[in-house]
């Protein structure tokens, strides 16, 4: 499927052929492409093969301008656990679920299909009754805070029990061994990983009419008189969501977001000028 991805290096002779990265076809949902440094080393480093799915997701959302279902769906389970277990080795079940949020049945539900894939069987135990526990208890879990006066003392006997099971069987090591059982993983040389990424990125037209808007501005500002000026939209994903978050609006700025009447309101027009918008164009002034 890809011309130049194999989970053979370069030095095996019976490697697919091309190395280039031309002509490079693909589907959705795309599939994980991973440094083969990343998978050779998961023995001994297995948290730099995880952290290569999760970069590999960020990058495609960010960037690549893909949406959640055009990604494989085991990379958000495999970042979503390793969400998970930072959480509680940051600030215990209870600042999970702070920061988790109204997002949390989402975040639980992929962190609980890659830990469960995994084998992680102590840590999918403590998710599960950290779940229940939220569900019977939503009043109590709108408290939590991760810190002393927002933590619930059934959230840190879940907490002891969670670096119980990561000390008898790392949970790094366990997702690491998953990621590389996977059969559709793609293995690219690392001296062509950049391009790969570079190539699915460009191959979404959204990443491609942001490359070229870009571009046009480096070398300088279209003739406003015979080329529409092109927009940046203000809406950002959370990767950790999918959904709208973190919304900024710039000046000029396609703004769709807002105040009752589908217009930004006025505090929502950050960094332009007096925090004015164009009701017409729905572009903050």
């Amino acid at each position: 499927m890809f011309g130049f991805f194999s989970r053979k290096s370069k030095k095996t002779p019976d490697r697919l052929a091309s190395n280039s990265g031309r002509g490079l076809k693909f589907g959705l949902p795309l599939p994980v492409v991973v440094p083969r440094s990343k998978v050779e080393a998961a023995g001994r480093k297995p948290f730099d093969l995880v952290f290569a799915v999760m970069q590999f997701a960020t990058t495609m959302v960010s960037k690549g301008l893909y949406r959640y279902p055009e990604i494989n769906p085991k990379a958000m389970q495999v970042y979503h656990a390793h969400w998970y277990s930072s959480e509680v080795k940051n600030g215990g079940h209870s600042q999970f679920i702070h920061n988790a949020g109204q997002e949390i049945d989402a975040m639980v539900a992929n962190a609980r299909a890659g830990l469960a894939a995994s084998g992680a069987k102590g840590q999918l135990a403590t998710l599960e009754k950290m779940s229940a526990w939220v569900a019977e208890h939503p009043d109590e879990a709108a408290k939590q805070t991760g810190f002393e006066g927002g933590r619930d003392g059934l959230l840190d006997t879940l907490d002891d029990a969670f670096y119980d099971a990561d000390e008898a069987a790392p949970m790094d090591n366990l997702v690491a061994r998953w990621i590389a059982s996977w059969p559709d993983l793609q293995v690219v040389d690392d001296d062509d990983y950049d391009d790969a990424i570079n190539q699915l990125e460009m191959a979404n037209p959204s990443a491609r009419r942001q490359a070229s808007s870009q571009v046009g501005w480096r070398s300088g500002p279209p003739d406003v008189g015979s080329v529409p000026r092109r927009r940046r939209p203000c809406l950002r994903k959370d990767i950790t969501t999918g959904n709208q978050a973190g919304i900024r609006h710039v000046k000029g700025a396609d703004c769709r977001q807002a105040g009752a009447d589908g217009l930004p309101t006025p505090n929502q027009c950050k960094g332009a000028p007096a925090m004015r918008r164009d009701r017409d164009t729905r572009r903050c002034l």
